[in-house]
Formats: C-alpha cells, sequence, structure tokens
C-alpha cells in the first residue's frame, strides 16, 4: 500500500499530464468552432458576390442586346418612312455611320425588302464604311431557280466561277459604293458573283413567321473584301418595316460576338474566378481573353462554333457537365436535351481535386436565346489563407 507521500507525488504526475490537456484541448476545441464558423461565413460571402458577378453580367448582356434592339427598331420605323426618297441609300449609310461609331460591335446594318433588293452597310477591314446594293433585276419563278443554282457553284474554281457569273448577270447587280466628300454615294466596284435573296435568310423569315421582331441565336456569316474571305460569329436582330399594315420588307443588325468577351474582361471577383457564356449544348458564347470563337469543321469547307471542351479550361467543361447532371440527371449523357429553364443555381463539384462553387443562370428570356452565365470560385479562392492559418494554430497549440 503506497504512502501518503508517494500518493501525493502521484497526483502531482497526473496534474502534470492532465494540465496541458485542460488547457489544448478547450484551445483545439475553441479554435475548430471559429475555423468552421469563419469557413461557413466565407462561403456565405463567396456565394453572394458569385449570385451578385452573375447579375452584373446578366445586367451587362442585356445593355449590350438592347442596343441593337433599340437600334434596329428605330431604323424599322425610318426606312418605312424614307425608304421612296432618292437619297434613301446615302441617307441610311449615315444612320449606320452614327449607329456603328458608338456601337462598335454593330457588324452589319443592312435592309431587304419584298422584292428581293438589299442595303448593307459594313465596316470593312480597311475601316471603311461602305454600302453594298443588290439589286433584283428579275424575280421570276425561273430566277429563283438559276439564283439558287448559281449559289452552288465556286467562287474560285475557273470553269464554275464563269457559269457562275453568267447565270447572275440577268438576275441581279450587286455593287459597292462609299460615301464622297460630297455626302453622296460613289461607285466603289461591283461584285458579280454574289448570289444572294434576302427573304431567304433565316433573320428575314423569322420576322415573317413571328409577325414581328426576331432574335437569331449564334451563327456564322462570311465576310468577303476584295476577294479575301474570313467568317465571324454573332447574332442577328431584325425588325418588320412595315407600310400601310403590310410587310414591305425587314431591317436587321448583325453583332459581333467578339465584344462580350471584352466587357467580360473587365469583371473579377479572386485570382482564379473563370466568367463564362454558354449555350445549352456546351457551345461558347463568350469568355474574357477569348477572341477565337470559331474552329474549322471536320470537312475543312465550313466553320464551326468552339465547345466550351475545347478552350482547354478543365473547370470549365466540369461545370457544363456538372450542371447538366444537376438539372437533366441520367439523360445528361444526350447532347440534344436543352438545359431548360431555372432561376438560378449554385453548385458545388470537383474538378481536378479540387472543390469549386460554380453559380449559373439563364440570360432574360424576352431575348429568346439560349443563352447562360457561368461563373466559378475555387474554394481555395475562399478560405485557402484561413486554411493554412488555423493550421499553424492547430500545430502551435500542440506543440506549446
Amino acid at each position: 500500500m503506497k504512502t501518503l507521500v508517494e500518493q501525493k507525488s502521484d497526483l502531482r504526475a497526473r496534474v502534470r499530464l492532465l494540465a496541458p490537456l485542460l488547457v489544448a484541448v478547450p484551445a483545439l476545441v475553441i479554435l475548430y468552432l471559429t475555423f468552421h464558423f469563419t469557413s461557413s461565413q466565407l462561403r456565405q460571402w463567396a456565394e453572394f458576390n458569385l449570385k451578385k458577378t452573375g447579375q452584373q453580367i446578366v445586367e451587362e448582356t442585356k445593355n449590350f442586346l438592347n442596343s441593337a434592339d433599340l437600334s434596329a427598331n428605330y431604323n424599322a420605323v425610318w426606312i418605312a418612312a424614307n425608304q421612296s426618297s432618292k437619297t434613301f441609300a446615302a441617307d441610311f449609310h449615315k444612320i449606320a455611320r452614327a449607329q456603328m461609331d458608338y456601337f462598335p460591335y454593330f457588324q452589319l446594318i443592312y435592309f431587304g425588302d419584298h422584292g428581293g433588293n438589299h442595303w448593307l452597310n459594313k465596316k470593312d477591314p480597311d475601316g471603311v464604311l461602305r454600302t453594298r446594293l443588290i439589286e433584283r433585276l428579275d424575280d421570276s419563278p425561273t430566277s429563283r431557280e438559276q439564283l439558287a443554282r448559281a449559289a452552288t457553284l465556286s467562287e474560285i474554281h475557273p470553269e464554275e466561277k464563269m457559269v457562275r457569273q453568267t447565270l447572275l448577270s440577268w438576275i441581279v447587280r450587286t455593287s459597292w459604293y462609299e460615301l464622297g466628300a460630297d455626302g453622296d454615294l460613289r461607285f466603289d466596284y461591283a461584285d458579280r458573283l454574289k448570289a444572294y435573296d434576302p427573304r431567304l435568310r433565316p433573320w428575314y423569315s423569322g420576322v415573317e413567321q413571328k409577325q414581328g421582331k426576331s432574335w437569331i441565336d449564334v451563327y456564322t456569316w462570311e465576310n468577303k473584301f476584295h476577294d479575301q474571305i474570313d467568317y465571324a460569329a454573332g447574332i442577328t436582330i431584325s425588325y418588320p418595316v412595315m407600310r400601310h399594315g403590310e410587310l414591305a420588307g425587314v431591317t436587321g443588325i448583325d453583332l459581333v460576338l467578339e465584344e462580350i468577351s471584352q466587357f467580360l474582361g473587365k469583371i473579377a471577383i479572386s485570382p482564379n474566378s473563370r466568367i463564362f457564356i454558354f449555350d445549352s449544348k456546351g457551345q461558347l458564347v463568350g469568355m474574357p481573353g477569348q477572341k477565337v470563337l470559331l474552329r474549322a469543321a471536320p470537312n475543312q469547307q465550313k466553320f464551326e462554333r468552339i465547345r466550351l471542351s475545347d478552350i482547354g479550361d478543365i473547370a470549365i467543361a466540369d461545370s457544363y457537365h456538372a450542371l447538366r447532371q444537376d438539372i437533366l440527371g441520367e439523360s445528361a449523357n444526350a447532347q440534344a436535351n436543352k438545359l431548360g429553364p431555372f432561376a438560378e443555381k449554385i453548385l458545388r463539384f470537383t474538378s481536378q481535386n479540387i472543390s469549386v462553387l460554380g453559380f449559373f443562370r439563364p440570360l432574360d428570356p424576352i431575348f429568346n436565346l439560349d443563352w447562360y452565365v457561368g461563373v466559378l470560385m475555387p474554394e481555395s479562392d475562399v478560405n485557402g489563407d484561413l486554411e493554412q492559418r488555423f493550421r499553424w494554430a492547430f500545430v502551435g497549440v500542440i506543440a506549446v
């Protein structure tokens, strides 16, 4: 049996062992609770900023689209009142110049009438704003068949080029004009190979079908300048030109998508955040620093839009799949399925073993465009420094 001295010695030994634990355990518990509470607060802050940024992008995009909407509406009213004027082409050119100067992302401003004539205003690569006039010389059923045939012939192959030119010579006359110092349009050059009927284009037929304005979702068009051809991606807003209650034609404005990427580049939330606009098919609409929106199609005969999986950012590609999985479930593998309507979503997913927060929101439905806003933020941007500091605090407490 231990003596009283031995018992006191054992008690002092136990106290020496328990005292650090009595200090360390509460300290660790407090640190853990503080870390958990702070992490929760930071995540709420991150979600708030994701939503705020997403809403800002939606508003900026709406302003981008509304500028074209209002301009096209104005043009429709003006054309209805002034098309019969002898100076119509020159006056329309001046209006287009003013609109393009104020809104640099307006690529083309044009009008097609019910007779197949077409007035187009376009800023060429040399910086000069030119007007192209396509005059319909014959609009018989035979001419329409021959025009369609001419469109299938090559503009490069010598034999087909000659046949194409011969076919078009009695159907349409295509001329390019510049605005002279006197304020009148002066002839620049003729394009004898252009096979075009505005009434067959989606921007025209869309207005006829809807009997009102029409938004045409992203597509590619050909830019031709002195036999040099390149391609651009954009969207179109078109308005009916009404005269005495009947459709006299359709006016439209083409907007280039590169401008969306430019204004997205001015928005940032964290060092590794991502901001982008895309559609249901996973095709890119706009992204900071992304100037290339088209790629050569597999057959090399035309261009197609790039997909989110093509831009080399795995987190963005994974976010699109996570969103589809959340909305469509097991059917998300079917690329044909659209995302469908939803208000907004905040998802947490993993990409390359990194936890990421993602905010997604559709564009305003009034534009009838299948567009969605995406904002991503790695959770390490939210609490990365916090985790490191608390880790050292844990080590410090244990060491003491």
